[in-house]
């Protein structure tokens, strides 16, 4: 039988003790060993397997490694940077797990779009593990419709903060008219609750909400297309800023729908120009009247709407909010022409009084007559004698004798006095002036 070729001689050094040298040899004769083997394996192999035959064993081996396979590869406790990007794999849910699988230190999860780590407080290890969320600060949009309504929106699934927050929901929506108003989750009572934060919401009058509370207080409401804004007070609407505008039947239209708001927005009408304020129940006459009665030079006094004072009915506002046709005095017929302006006087009626003429007093009388004499000229006189003769006086030159101390009585029938007018005289100094009254 032929004799295996042993392995090759090893050099070892002599000066090693020769115990030392026979261990090292015997060493080294089973390393040669199972190299020889080894070799002897491969070259087997590669006659009984192809090409083909190892793609398939090591497709078979790599299903394996997958994910579902019997031995699927992990990298858990490998610290080093993979060739991709690596999904993380977080758990979601909808609520902070409270005991199981989850509760383990480190373990990470996502709750409604937020990341939270268990893990113990930074500085303090000996602490026992809470759910801490990992981002500072959380915002989340979608509407108020979703926010009361959907559970996964509840405040309880959401950190309230050490302080004021740390999480907070945008009221908004695709086209910005949603209420547009930011909460934020705070500890109220030891329950987590959305808390308003700031915002403005614009609708119209009609869609003022009705489902605010305590935590709603200092949202704010503008009325579209106006400045006017109301602020909720945890419960009752108030005024906050602003005027509204509008005709006069808008603003009695606007009065219906401030209905169990509080006392101060202000309004003006457009058709009377006058301002009004909400006294909580109707509105009333904001410091200015209607119906009174201004003269001026010529002009309608500015600001306003105003009726001439020319015996027409007009149409003037009343106070709380309605109308009431008002008639005028005729007082503005230009002078000199029937009838003529006249002062307005106290105790004087609702009726133009017309000028008159002026009365004579009771003791009034012409001159006593005793004191003068009447010139006697030259006349024709016709002298009776006593005996029954007449004479002619051609000439007479004389003068009658004092008269009796006598007056003559005046009286309106006699001693008429035309009224005072530009014609018949009698006024006193005046302005052209005219008279206006206040719708």
């Amino acid at each position: 039988m032929a004799r295996r070729a042993g392995p090759p001689p090893v050099g070892i050094n002599p000066n090693i003790p020769l115990p030392i040298q026979r261990d090292l040899r015997k060493v080294a004769d089973f390393a040669f060993d199972a190299q020889s083997r080894a070799e002897a394996a491969q070259a087997t192999a590669a006659t009984k397997f192809g090409k083909e035959d190892l793609l398939e064993i090591a497709t078979a081996v790599r299903a394996e490694f997958q994910p579902g396979g019997e031995v699927p590869f992990s990298i858990t406790g490998l610290l080093g940077q993979a060739a991709q990007p690596q999904i993380a794999g977080l758990p979601t849910l909808t609520a902070l797990p409270i005991a199981g699988v989850y509760n383990q230190v480190n373990t990470a999860v996502v709750v409604n779009g937020v990341l939270y780590v268990y893990a113990r407080p930074i500085g303090n290890p000996s602490a026992p593990p809470a759910w801490t969320p990992v981002s500072a600060v959380t915002v989340i949009e979608d509407t108020h419709a979703n926010r009361v309504s959907l559970p996964q929106y509840a405040a309880a699934n959401y950190p309230a903060g050490p302080h004021f927050g740390t999480t907070f929901f945008w009221e908004t929506n695709s086209t910005l008219t949603d209420r547009q108003s930011l909460y934020v989750v705070q500890q109220i009572s030891g329950v987590n609750k959305w808390v308003f934060v700031t915002g403005l919401y614009r609708d119209v009058i009609g869609n003022i909400p009705t489902d605010l509370g305590t935590l709603d207080t200092g949202f704010l409401f503008r009325i579209t297309g106006q400045s006017l804004t109301l602020r909720w007070l945890g419960t009752v609407w108030s005024y906050d800023s602003g005027i509204y505008i509008g005709t006069f039947s808008a603003v009695v239209s606007f009065a219906a729908a401030l209905s169990g708001v509080g006392a101060g927005p202000p309004a003006f009408d457009s058709t009377y120009e006058h301002n009004w304020i909400w006294n909580g129940s109707t509105f009333i006459l904001n410091g200015e009247s209607s119906q009174q009665r201004v003269m001026t030079g010529g002009s309608a006094p500015q600001g306003g709407v105003w009726y001439p004072c020319d015996g027409g009915t007009y149409t003037c506002v009343t106070s709380p909010i309605g109308t009431a046709s008002i008639p005028t005095q005729n007082l503005n017929n230009p002078v000199g022409t029937p009838p003529e302006p006249a002062l307005l006087m106290t105790g004087g009626t609702a009726a133009l009084s017309p000028a008159t003429a002026p009365k004579w007093d009771a003791a009034a009388v012409t001159d006593d007559e005793s004191s003068h004499a009447h010139s006697v000229g030259d006349t024709t006189a016709n002298i009776t004698t006593v005996a029954g003769a007449t004479t002619v006086v051609t000439s007479v030159n004389g003068t009658t004798g004092p008269g009796s101390a006598h007056h003559h009585a005046l009286s309106n029938a006699n001693a008429k006095i035309n009224p005072p007018g530009v014609a018949n005289g009698g006024l006193a100094q005046y302005y052209g002036t005219s008279w206006f009254m206040r719708a």
